[in-house]
């Protein structure tokens, strides 16, 4: 449960930051939107039961 929680955390935080960009009219910076894509990747396999993707360079989240 706890891996959800901190995955929709992560989630909303992004979605946030997107839809502020959107709001304002600046464009969403590519890192943000290459961390989204790999925040869905995560969450997919959350959901599915797996192991989630380690995202590059995020040294929290090896194992």
């Amino acid at each position: 449960m706890q891996r959800k929680a901190a995955q929709f955390e992560l989630m909303l935080g992004l979605l946030k930051l997107i839809v502020g960009d959107a709001k304002s009219r600046r464009p969403t910076p590519p890192g943000w939107l290459g961390k989204a894509e790999w925040a869905i990747s995560r969450g997919e396999t959350i959901l599915a039961g797996a192991r989630h993707p380690v995202e590059p360079g995020d040294a929290k989240d090896l194992p």
